[in-house]
């Protein structure tokens, strides 16, 4: 996977980290880009915790939780999101949007 790979960027990351994570939890664009930087949540190195506030699939309109475990290959969605992060800088007590350019 090109955009997973040892040496891609900070778009290239993004953009893998969208789509595989989209894909794994059945999300749509809209609830990962509307997805906030506090609303993000590595827990334990084992899983990580997204909050979608807003959802087409939320019917009580609380929000959901989706969590994504920690599996150790370079394409899985905790995988990606550890080294968005990283690459990123991402400051996890911001109210800024967790994928941005």
């Amino acid at each position: 996977m090109k955009f997973a790979s040892g040496n891609a960027n900070l778009s290239n990351l993004r953009t893998a980290a969208i789509c595989v994570t989209a894909f794994a939890r059945f999300l749509g664009f809209n609830d990962l880009a509307n997805l906030s930087c506090c609303d993000v949540k590595f827990c334990k190195d084992k899983y990580v915790e997204l909050f979608i506030t807003k959802s087409k699939t939320d019917i009580c309109r609380n929000g959901i939780v989706v969590t994504l475990v920690k599996t150790g290959h370079i394409t899985r969605p905790y995988t990606l999101l550890n080294r968005y992060v990283h690459a990123a800088g991402i400051d996890f007590s911001s109210n800024l949007m967790f994928f941005r350019s």
